[in-house]
């Protein structure tokens, strides 16, 4: 069953339908009905939606080095993302706290296996 086509004027430019206007501006229909909810037209919507920025792009600075993702950090101390939001969530602490909780935890790991293996 398909949807009634809704059209859409954002921004000046009149779109054929939700669906087509998301895909234009590269946002989810799901993304555009919540900041739709929230705000109240159109384009205060479509501001909201282009503003947001994922966890997973904001740029994090651990000990003084800039990494453009938390991902990416992880990558570099050999941890895995998930890890870190984990880390991040349950201890409320940000990106670069949580990194260097799990590096500490890993070397700790690390000295006791070689304490043990002597």
């Amino acid at each position: 069953m398909t949807g009634k086509k809704t059209r859409v004027t954002v921004r000046g430019i009149e779109f054929p339908s939700i669906a087509s206007m998301c895909e234009h501006y590269g946002i989810t229909r799901s993304r555009w009905n919540d900041a739709l909810k929230r705000c109240q037209n159109p384009d205060e919507a479509l501001n909201r939606c282009l503003e947001f920025v994922p966890a997973r792009t904001k740029k994090v600075i651990i000990n003084g080095r800039e990494f453009s993702s938390i991902d990416e950090a992880a990558c570099c101390y050999r941890l895995n993302p998930c890890s870190v939001y984990t880390k991040m969530s349950r201890n409320k602490v940000s990106a670069g706290e949580a990194i260097e909780q799990l590096v500490k935890a890993k070397n700790n790991l690390k000295t006791k296996k070689v304490k043990e293996n002597s």
